[in-house]
């Protein structure tokens, strides 16, 4: 699969269950190697959970065969996992798992660690808890998991559901850390956010951190909030309470 991924003048490359014999740590650095370092565009079927991962798939589509042959382009990953009989116990075996807030913050937080490296060595599951039900959600689930870690941003428009969810997570013996900017994607730059967006309608040279960012640039951020977390750089984060959380969920 490495020779076929950087040699020769083929443009595509089909491989078909590249799982087989491959220990789930080995895929996901096979996974990032062919993301990074070549040009080349590739088809793979699979039954692994850990090629599906769509902050690096451009596209995943869900094949069936009933009475004929159809492809699904699947824009759902959970619709994927339940097809493919995949369960929470997959995630309860996991290394780390991560409770964030909405789905939004589980795509900025899978890129981000992506970019980390943790993401390679480690089996990481993030868990969107619903954004203001979180306090309402039975934690003990994620009891049994090898390492839980969660993180919650500073919105002061729901201080009484975050202060309810601190108070569960300290019950049940849950490390849980709360942002000190209003959210979590008052961590972007806006340099990343200009380049995915183009300039915004608002001229702001320096974003306030506790105020929500669309209403200073002018447009909202959120929906491109993965395509942004990949155009930043590691050193943009450097000083943040947000990259020394990422680097609590790399720690053993």
């Amino acid at each position: 699969m490495l020779y076929f991924a950087i040699s020769g003048d083929h443009d595509a490359v089909l491989i078909e269950e590249p799982e087989n014999h491959l220990h789930p740590e080995i895929q996901r650095r096979l996974f990032s190697f062919i993301r990074e370092e070549s040009k080349r565009q590739f088809f793979l079927s699979t039954h692994s959970s850990v090629f599906l991962n769509t902050q690096i798939a451009d596209r995943v589509f869900l094949c069936r065969f009933d009475n004929a042959v159809t492809v699904q382009n699947a824009t759902s990953r959970a619709n994927i996992l339940s097809e493919l009989g995949y369960s929470i116990a997959d995630n309860l075996v996991s290394d780390v798992i991560v409770l964030c807030e909405g789905p939004t913050d589980k795509v900025v937080l899978e890129e981000l660690l992506a970019k980390l490296g943790v993401s390679e060595k480690k089996s990481i599951k993030i868990w969107p808890l619903g954004g203001d039900i979180m306090d309402q959600l039975d934690l003990s689930v994620f009891r049994e998991s090898y390492k839980i870690i969660a993180v919650i941003d500073k919105d002061p428009g729901s201080s009484a559901v975050r202060k309810r969810f601190l108070e569960k997570c300290t019950k049940l013996g849950i490390e849980c850390h709360q942002l000190k900017r209003y959210a979590l994607e008052s961590y972007f730059p806006i340099r990343a956010i200009e380049q995915v967006m183009g300039k915004p309608p608002n001229k702001v040279e320096k974003i306030d951190f506790n105020k929500p960012i669309a209403n200073q640039l002018g447009y909202e951020v959120k929906r491109n909030a993965g395509r942004i977390a990949k155009e930043m750089q590691v050193e943009e984060l450097k000083g943040t309470d947000l990259l020394e959380f990422l680097n609590k969920v790399s720690e053993p």
